[in-house]
């Protein structure tokens, strides 16, 4: 059939366009190969046409034909062929050509890949000006607007990240706000809409990197698990969309430390992994985000605890894999950036980055508790030809920061000067290579003047002490950092103050680390991955105390920092459960809001499932309950602060003020026991006033030395009544034993190690002198004056008369002293005595729904059997027949909110119900004594 010129063209042009649709599903090159052959025959058939109006646009479709190539190869001399034919077409396509948008765009994107390859500033200005023309030209209703906004912003991003000038980030904030009106107004197509989103996300997530704003990072990830779900499973889109969710989920577990989310981005990296050829040009790229995901769960899931799981290589690594996580993870992080570097040829730009990932883990492993030979060493010389193979606009300063690792740990493997001198010449460029208000430098400052510190540790320089501190400093007050780097900054800042004597400094920076703790573990974050958080900081809020008084500050002060540093999970708790009877009574719309956000945040973290029981296509379910608790919790927050502006509400949910003490103590002296390396002390609070009792023969090794020993031993005892108990009941005038019945009271709420030693029992047995504290005061044991306070709002009597009764005289599947032959006589006998005390006795079956079902109920709970202590604290648990499949846990009875009709009395007849295997959480009184009290039970009765 003969066809003319003008059907020629367009014959060519439609076969091309299927061939590239089909390219774009198979992603095979004979399929690239068909669409460029057709794309070349109809621009061939108007040569003898010069001035024929479709040569401009068949030029731009010739272009993307090279383009492709180029995103399927890495082939530079194909893209700068795409860059020949887009000028031509550039030049060509007249003002009014309708087309010309379109033409401009694809010049753009052409250039800011020519950009990301070469790192030639030119071409990513170029690209930033034909964008904007693009967008310009286009007219208000042109479906592909959207993109052509989409791709301007892309290019400005990556500007601002060079430049980070103010012009930049008002034009990418002013292309996400049009971005996101059209995806709000409906403005899009709905098949375009994915995209749209994706887009978005991908300018949140290079805002949040600059910005550190960890809304955008939210955003962005909510964008991206729902433009996955939207699009079919196999579509190569969604195979790039799970691979950035991938990162920003891992993103968002460095700032925020929650373990679903590092989870889910090793299975959102695996699934893109799986989804490109094996000669895909972005697969080294995916398995290198996969070896940054694995090396960090690493660090957070202890191989003790990670799930057995066969290494394989890493040609293996797919959806087909259910586990939590590995052993192996760091062993399999290192094969991935190692196989992502063979992947790379010389002279590749994205080498560099590749050989530092490489670096990175092998340096983490070098430093580990079992290092394979050569790591340090083969990681070091990796930092260093990567940092040789680096542009300067390509992230230069963590390549630096990196190479000082290396040269960092490697100084503390040989104790060598001139490491740690390399290690602060690479900081020091990498400071200076980072703009003043990016997020990473406060990070960067905080390892420069801690290998300063580490120098003046070797050689006792005195200039060396005195840039730690000034470079500590500085990076505290640069801001923007994650909050643990921030508090850990000002740790770091007191410690060497303190090293100068200057207690008031050294105070001012601890109380700044304290009040950082409300940042570190949000309501949003499991409690579970608030406790990993914590023990970064175990004992700051007994030093930031010791630390005030040596500076001078007053009683009050002191106690409110101890108060606001300690029991950061219960406070959360309390917090959400406070009595709220006297906001209600004179501002009730405040009141009802209160109530309401609760409400929402206890919701969403219930709707929250486990990070691996969502199926890989619907990766927008977790990120949803997750997006809601995030929102529900700042309100929440801003709610908290209008509360506070009101009248009589100025301490709402803050640390008890003076006049709150003393009502506290009504019932009793209330005995806080500070103890830190610097000083311990105890706090005497009646109904009068605030005392304090220096405590100078309590050492904190001691303790701690004491503590592991057995914790009934006649020493053991004798020694706490000499340093601690004798000089405090002496000073409160109990010196000796009551005449009457009328005994005293004392409230004991011991810090650190203390907590988990027998004070009521303290005493020299073997005089007969009554120099006891049994033979004194009655003892009764609080977490924190705020827990005393929030037991005592919840003091209503309970409208149930039942007594909850569990015998536990066998535990299935429990290898040693399963059998407890005398607990069912124990609920026996209290069952007989129940009718004579009023009450009705409950015995329910054994498993963890009844009980927790029954405990709603319940007046008293009696519970006679086996507690299992855990290396993580909210998992230790009361032994149920299902306690392996359902184990009532610390978590569970935390969760359970028993203050609305609170029980009157817990007695637990089993071991270990008030103690905890974490001495560095012993602060957070995470066990099941204080978890009863705050799930609402007016008074608990346990052991150590």
């Amino acid at each position: 059939m003969f066809l003319d010129y003008h059907q020629e063209v367009e014959f060519f042009h439609e076969q091309g366009t299927e061939w590239c649709l089909k390219f774009e599903k198979s992603q095979k090159m004979h399929d690239l190969d068909m669409f460029t052959m057709f794309a070349q025959k109809a621009l061939d058939s108007t040569t003898v046409f010069q001035d024929h109006p479709s040569r401009p646009i068949l030029f731009s479709t010739l272009s993307t034909c090279f383009v492709k190539r180029f995103e399927r190869t890495g082939c530079l001399k194909a893209l700068n062929e795409a860059l020949r034919y887009l000028e031509v077409a550039y030049a060509t396509a007249s003002k009014s050509d309708p087309q010309r948008p379109g033409i401009l765009n694809n010049f753009g994107i052409a250039l800011g890949k020519h950009f990301e390859k070469t790192q030639i500033r030119e071409s990513l200005d170029r690209a930033i000006n034909v964008a904007t023309e693009a967008v310009r030209t286009a007219r208000r209703n042109d479906t592909q607007r959207p993109s052509y906004i989409s791709n301007l912003n892309g290019w400005v991003s990556l500007r601002y990240g060079l430049t980070g000038s103010d012009k930049d980030l008002n034009l990418l904030n002013h292309g996400i706000t049009l971005m996101q009106s059209i995806l709000h107004k409906g403005g899009a197509k709905e098949k375009d809409v994915p995209f749209l989103m994706k887009s978005i996300g991908d300018h949140l997530q290079q805002r949040h990197r600059e910005t550190g704003s960890l809304d955008d990072l939210n955003e962005a990830i909510d964008l991206h698990a729902k433009a996955a779900d939207l699009v079919v499973i196999d579509h190569a889109f969604k195979a790039k969309t799970m691979d950035t969710l991938g990162v920003l989920l891992r993103e968002r577990f460095e700032m925020t430390g929650s373990t679903d989310d590092i989870i889910r981005s090793v299975s959102a990296l695996r699934y893109a992994l799986d989804s490109f050829a094996l000669d895909s040009p972005r697969r080294p790229n995916v398995l290198l985000n996969l070896a940054n995901s694995l090396g960090k769960r690493s660090a957070r899931v202890p191989c003790s605890q990670a799930r057995p799981e066969r290494k394989r290589p890493v040609k293996g690594w797919g959806r087909a894999s259910k586990h939590i996580a590995c052993i192996h993870d760091l062993d399999d992080a290192i094969d991935a950036a190692s196989e992502s570097v063979q992947a790379t040829k010389d002279g590749d730009l994205d080498k560099a980055g590749r050989l530092y990932t490489l670096s990175l883990w092998l340096s983490k492993r070098g430093s580990s508790d079992i290092p394979v030979p050569g790591d340090l060493d083969r990681a070091l010389d990796s930092a260093l030809e990567a940092l040789n193979g680096c542009s300067n606009g390509q992230c230069r300063h963590m390549f630096y920061h990196h190479a000082g690792v290396c040269f960092w740990h490697r100084s503390k493997r040989d104790n060598s000067v001139d490491d740690i001198s390399s290690a602060i010449k690479y900081a020091t460029l990498a400071v200076g290579s980072v703009r003043d208000g990016h997020p990473i430098k406060s990070l960067l400052l905080r390892n420069l003047g801690l290998w300063q510190r580490f120098r003046w540790e070797m050689t006792e320089s005195h200039d060396d002490l005195e840039d730690a501190l000034s470079t500590s400093r500085d990076g505290f007050d640069a801001g923007h950092g994650s909050p643990m780097i921030r508090m850990a900054t000002a740790r770091e800042v007191a410690e060497l103050a303190i090293l100068k004597d200057d207690w008031k400094l050294a105070s001012e920076y601890y109380q700044k680390a304290v009040h950082l703790l409300s940042e570190l573990g949000p309501q949003s974050l499991k409690h579970s991955d608030v406790q990993v958080e914590l023990t970064r900081f175990a004992g700051i809020a007994t030093m930031a105390t010791s630390t005030a008084l040596n500076a001078g500050e007053d009683l009050l002060h002191a106690l409110q920092i101890l108060e606001a540093g300690r029991g950061h999970i219960a406070n959360m708790l309390m917090d959400t459960r406070h009595d709220i009877s006297e906001l209600e009574s004179k501002h009730e719309e405040l009141a009802r809001k209160f109530v309401t956000l609760r409400e929402r945040l206890d919701s969403a973290k219930a709707q929250t499932p486990p990070p691996m029981a969502v199926p890989i296509e619907d990766f927008s379910s977790p990120e949803s309950a997750s997006k809601q608790q995030c929102e529900a919790e700042k309100e929440f927050k801003a709610l908290i602060n209008r509360i506070r502006t009101e009248t009589g509400f100025h301490n709402f949910l803050m640390p008890p003020a003076l006049e709150s003490l003393k009502v506290v103590a009504q019932d009793g002296t209330i005995v806080v026991i500070n103890m830190s390396k610097y000083r311990s002390d105890a706090f005497l609070i009646d109904r009068e006033s605030i005392r304090l009792v220096q405590l100078p023969d309590l050492n904190k090794e001691e303790a701690e030395k004491r503590a592991s020993e057995k914790r009934t031993s006649q020493d053991l005892l004798k020694w706490l009544w000499d340093v601690v108990c004798c000089p405090i009941l002496e000073e409160l005038g109990f010196t000796e034993t009551p005449s009457d019945d009328n005994w005293p009271r004392v409230w004991w709420i011991p810090t650190g190690i203390l907590s988990q030693l027998p004070l009521h029992a303290a005493g020299c047995y073997d005089t007969g002198r009554g120099e006891t504290v049994l033979d004194r005061v009655m003892s009764s044991y609080a977490s924190s004056i705020r827990a005393l306070q929030y037991s005592r709002r919840n003091s209503a009597k309970s409208v149930s008369n039942s007594a909850l009764l569990v015998a536990m005289n066998e535990t299935p599947d429990l290898q040693s002293d399963a059998t407890l032959p005398f607990a069912s006589d124990e609920i026996k006998i209290l069952e007989d005595l129940c009718p004579s005390l009023g009450m009705k006795p409950v015995i329910p079956p054994r498993n963890k729904t009844n009980i927790i079902e029954q405990l709603k109920e319940c007046k008293i709970f009696h519970f006679a059997g086996h507690g299992k202590t855990s290396r993580e604290p909210s998992l230790s648990q009361l032994l149920l027949e299902d306690w392996k499949a359902s184990p009532l846990t610390v978590e569970a009875l935390r969760d359970s909110r028993l203050q609305d009709n609170p029980p009157f009395l817990a007695y637990l007849s089993a071991c270990s119900t008030s103690a905890t295997d974490i001495p560095f959480l012993a602060d957070e009184g995470v066990h099941l004594v204080s978890t009863l009290q705050l799930a609402g039970f007016r008074h608990v009765v346990g052991t150590l």
